[in-house]
């Protein structure tokens, strides 16, 4: 039992702090603007689901935010269940380069390219990422090493890639009360922590199976969140990621509206603000999202909300 006048210095501080920041919020920068402009960025403590189906570039989104917030000297943990370190550098190294991610594979590249990835590679290693990568999780095991990496690692916040992956030391009569306790288990970590947890989730087929012909019908929704309905109640917040050139298999939509490289974040829940749909560029040969319109990448962070004050509040 806290009383409330602790709990309002504490909220004081917030407010405090996210008025001297530059970012014009107190959450952690997703370093994508209007993504950031929408979400305020990420808040201690609360857990945020990202849901795709394949090939929607859900660990590419992933890494991108990572990325953008080593680059502002945060530091981070990546939890891969999926793929190994040696795979989720190699993204890295393709997101931060700009070389297509087969040439870099297969060393397939001229001078000037290995120039290119030797002086990147140079950068990326002082970065404040740590990378942990193991199959068959259990969910328990999991909180336990997450909470002595943070002790070893300061890192503020936790990306994990993906929540399917995870096990339980206790055995559940089906996977719907498993992946229930393992968003319960995630929320409460995030809370324990007081940091932000972002983790990948699949979706059911359910969206390959609405009806075709206008890729509207092929948008995500949170009831398509794979294996467990609990993992919208346990969320604070869910993204869903839409490419609909990949349904369409055409650069512009039913108006002419041009499409290349478009993939949709649908806000879906948003505990502490709108719920929305933002634009954003998706180069896969890159596995990097990066802002729909242009942007100059060396200013954009700092000076993302200069006229925030003229911001209308989500309350």
């Amino acid at each position: 039992m806290i009383k409330i006048n602790n709990i309002l210095e504490k909220t004081l501080q917030n407010m405090q702090n996210a008025a001297n920041s530059p970012y014009g919020f107190g959450g952690i920068p997703t370093g994508l603007c209007d993504l950031d402009k929408a979400l305020y960025g990420f808040e201690n403590s609360d857990l945020i689901v990202v849901g795709a189906r394949p090939a929607m570039g859900k660990t590419g989104f992933l890494i991108t935010l990572a990325l953008n917030m080593a680059k502002l000297d945060i530091p981070v943990m990546f939890y891969s269940l999926e793929m190994s370190n040696t795979q989720i550098a190699n993204r890295i190294i393709t997101n931060e380069t700009g070389i297509d991610g087969h040439r870099i594979r297969t060393g397939r590249m001229n001078d000037k390219e290995w120039d290119v990835l030797n002086r990147t590679i140079e950068n990326i290693a002082t970065y404040p990422i740590f990378l942990t990568d193991k199959n068959n999780w259990e969910i328990e095991v999991f909180c336990d090493k997450v909470k002595n990496d943070i002790e070893n690692t300061n890192a503020k916040i936790i990306f994990i890639d993906y929540l399917q992956l995870f096990s339980t030391r206790e055995k559940y009569q089906n996977r719907y009360e498993e992946i229930a306790l393992c968003t319960r288990e995630l929320k409460k970590l995030a809370k324990e922590l007081d940091i932000p947890i972002i983790v990948a989730s699949q979706l059911n087929r359910n969206v390959e199976n609405r009806p075709s012909g206008v890729y509207v019908d092929k948008k995500p929704q949170m009831f398509d969140l794979r294996d467990s309905g609990t993992i919208c109640d346990d969320a604070n917040v869910v993204l869903l990621l839409h490419r609909p050139e990949y349904y369409l298999r055409s650069y512009e939509d039913a108006e002419g509206n041009d499409i290349n490289g478009l993939a949709e974040v649908i806000i879906a829940k948003n505990h502490m603000g709108y719920e929305d749909t933002i634009k954003l560029r998706f180069k896969p040969e890159f596995a990097r999202f990066e802002d729909w319109k242009n942007v100059d990448n060396s200013e954009r962070l700092l000076d993302l909300y200069k006229n925030s004050d003229t911001i209308e509040s989500p309350f």
